[in-house]
Parts: structure tokens; sequence; C-alpha cells
């Protein structure tokens, strides 16, 4: 199928503005799961559809991790065995880290992923103006 062929593997990766990725600290690890932007540098510039998951344990259970940024504020849902079982929302990631009082030995930026050097990258690019011609 020509997936072997860079040339075509570029071709079909153009237009895709955002891939998935994965961000790892010691045993945690973050999947970045969508980019937006704002014109907040304390949030690394981060907005709107920026959202990334990762699982811990909370009170003793496994659990996902669903960290967003929403109407300007950060927000966190807590799931276990696929059930909401908490929702914490702060203006910045720092505030709604300190709120949850877990995973204190991580920078709660690099909890969000905004302290990765491509997610930086990720961000500027969604902040590049640009329209088509027939805009």
């Amino acid at each position: 199928m020509g997936f072997d062929n860079s040339d075509i593997i570029q071709q079909l990766l153009d237009n895709i503005i955002f891939c998935l990725y994965m961000i790892s600290f010691r045993k945690l690890n973050v999947i970045m799961l969508g980019m937006g932007k704002l014109k907040k540098p304390e949030w690394n510039y981060t907005g709107e559809e920026y959202k990334s998951i990762f699982q811990s344990y909370y009170d003793n259970t496994k659990s996902a991790f669903i960290q967003e940024v929403e109407d300007e504020e950060c927000v966190v849902q807590i799931y276990t065995n696929n059930t909401l079982i908490r929702t914490y929302n702060a203006i910045d990631p720092d505030e709604v880290w300190l709120c949850i009082g877990r995973l204190s030995n991580y920078s709660r930026k690099k909890l969000f992923g905004l302290e990765n050097l491509y997610t930086q990258i990720c961000i500027q690019q969604a902040q590049i103006p640009s329209c088509m011609v027939s805009d």
C-alpha cells in the first residue's frame, strides 16, 4: 500500500493539524488528545480544545484523569471504572491540581503537558493565522 514510502506518508500527513502523542514522566504517561490556543502566557498559551489524559491512583483505585481547558478554566475529571467520580475546576493548572491534592511530586504544568517542548511547538503552530486562497 506504500506505507513504507516516506513520500506517500508525508502526503498523507500534510493536511493533518494534530496527531496524538505521549509524554512520559517516570511511571506516568500523559497522552495529549487535543490542542487549542489562548492568549495566556501563564498557561503557555494553551486554550480551548486542549485535552490530555493519564492513569494514576485515586482513592487507591486506578483511575483516568482527563485534563482540559474549557471557557478559560482548567478542568480535571477523574473516572474510575468508566464512571465519573469527581470534577475539579480552577483558574489555572496550578490551582486545579492544588485542589486535587495529589501527585505533588510533579509540576502542575508538567501534569497538563504544558512544559513539554513538543507541546509548546504544537501550541505555537496552532497560533499561526492561516487562510485559504478562496477565503
